[in-house]
């Protein structure tokens, strides 16, 4: 520990944990945005154009949609994507990507953003459609680049909020125990607040709302009222895997010095090994299309970050972020443990 803050991995143990991953950082520069590449067989000084007010403007202004109702995840008739966001993708990856197209072709991503690259949902850029990446806010914060995150049998919780068509089905169908994991479909804020130091996955299907200003009240709208970021400030140690299926879940604010402040941000602070959160407006029925096929995929052992690029790419559904320790799988799959056993 140096100065109350985790020391940061050493190079070795960040290669070594990459395996044919890719790390990936922006580093914020006067008025430069520079990238850093490392990977398994070593590491790329750092790239930089300046164009930090260009990224910044276009993921403001393109990428998210227009100003809404603050945090809702829509139903069909209310959630469209704005025409130009493709093309404005493609421009953004242009700038962050294309000078070190060479080194991460083909590898999964551990991103460490900076700035607005934080809210930014990665899975829209074309070149990283259907490719694992994690988010993470510093290597030493977020993510653990030991393999400390043994796979288990998972306790699985999940609750539904109100005011959404589809929202309890999804929450049944991953409660639904495909690999005979325990489960319990939750209701009310006691319940949830009681299965964050139980549950091994915690999966909310809601409305959310984030506060740019005081991102401590951002919240997750449950039936009996919101569940809010400071209500995760407990000495409870949370869930491993954290699935907010809302919109704005994974919106942070982001200190000059600091981890990314909200819930998704709140989450990995308090020890959950990985967060997987909505940034844009996502259609009801999509979100349940893709989310019963994230958990299928969860339940077979992939990690997060596999399962949400395979989701994503076959339901066709962008939005979604993976946090933190995205590359590393949370439970064990039926077949393996009988492989095991054998």
């Amino acid at each position: 520990m140096a100065g109350g803050r985790p020391d940061a991995p050493g190079m070795t143990a960040v290669r070594s944990a990459l395996a044919g991953a890719a790390l990936v950082e922006f580093v914020c520069h006067d008025d430069a945005l520079l990238v850093l590449v490392i990977t398994a067989t070593g590491h790329h000084p750092a790239q930089g154009r300046r164009h930090d007010d260009r990224v910044r403007g276009r993921r403001q202004a393109q990428v998210r949609p227009a100003p809404r109702q603050p945090g809702r995840r829509r139903p069909r008739s209310q959630a469209r994507r704005p025409r130009p966001v493709l093309a404005e993708a493609t421009i953004l990856q242009r700038l962050l990507l294309e000078e070190v197209a060479e080194e991460i072709d083909g590898r999964a991503l551990v991103i460490v953003p900076a700035g607005p690259l934080h809210t930014l949902p990665w899975s829209v850029l074309p070149c990283l459609h259907a490719r694992p990446v994690s988010v993470v806010p510093a290597p030493r914060r977020g993510w653990r680049p030991v393999s400390g995150l043994a796979a288990r049998n998972r306790w699985v919780i999940a609750a539904a909020g109100p005011g959404l068509r589809h929202a309890a089905t999804e929450v049944e169908r991953v409660c639904w125990p495909p690999t005979g994991a325990p489960s319990w479909c939750a209701r009310r804020l006691a319940d949830v607040a009681d299965a964050l130091g139980r549950a091994d996955v915690l999966h909310l299907a809601a409305h959310g709302t984030f506060h740019s200003r005081s991102p401590l009240l951002s919240s997750i709208e449950l039936e009996d009222g919101p569940l809010m970021a400071y209500d995760l400030l407990t000495p409870r140690l949370p869930p491993r895997l954290v699935v907010l299926s809302a919109c704005d879940s994974g919106m942070a604010r982001v200190p000059a010095e600091g981890a990314p402040l909200g819930l998704a941000g709140t989450f990995l602070a308090r020890g959950a090994a990985c967060v997987v959160a909505g940034l844009i407006p996502v259609p009801d029925d999509e979100a349940l299309a893709l989310m019963t096929l994230f958990h299928n995929l969860i339940a077979a052992g992939e990690p997060p970050a596999a399962a949400l690029a395979t989701a994503s790419s076959k339901t066709r559904v962008p939005g979604f972020a993976c946090f933190g320790a995205g590359e590393h799988p949370v439970v064990v799959s039926r077949s393996r443990r009988d492989a095991r056993g054998r």
